[in-house]
């Protein structure tokens, strides 16, 4: 890929992440609106980036295999792990009882949805991200 390329796309995804801080900072939009908006702009672009780039192809992105695999999985552990890290050190000196009331009250997270909410931003909320 020409660099030109890269530097156009690399421009538009950071153009769309404050797009998208500017969605959830200031325009304040409920959590379906935003993950609309998220859907369209994170998975649209290359779709219609795809359409007009004959030479890209789709299929091996997401080609597997082993080396990736063990890549991936290494990455999420350590992301894991330093979330995990992040929390223990912090947990006396943020309130995180605060979490369970936001997540009730601004994204409308109960028990009944609570395995929905989570499978989505789990997979297709990292997905489009």
């Amino acid at each position: 890929m020409k660099k030109s390329k890269k530097k156009l796309i690399a421009s538009i995804v950071v153009i769309f992440c404050v797009v998208m801080a500017f969605i959830d900072g200031v325009w304040k939009t409920s959590y379906a609106t935003k993950s609309a908006i998220k859907f369209i702009m994170f998975l649209g672009f290359p779709a219609l980036y795809m359409i007009f780039d004959k030479n890209l192809r789709f299929k091996p992105l997401f080609k597997i295999n082993k080396k990736g695999i063990k890549m991936a999985l290494g990455l999420g552990i350590g992301v894991y792990v330093v979330i995990l890290c992040g929390y223990l050190l912090l947990k006396d000196v943020f309130d995180f009882s605060g979490i369970t009331q936001s997540l009730t009250e601004g994204i409308g997270v109960n028990s009944a949805n609570f395995i929905f909410v989570s499978v989505y931003i789990a997979f297709v909320n990292s997905l489009m991200e």
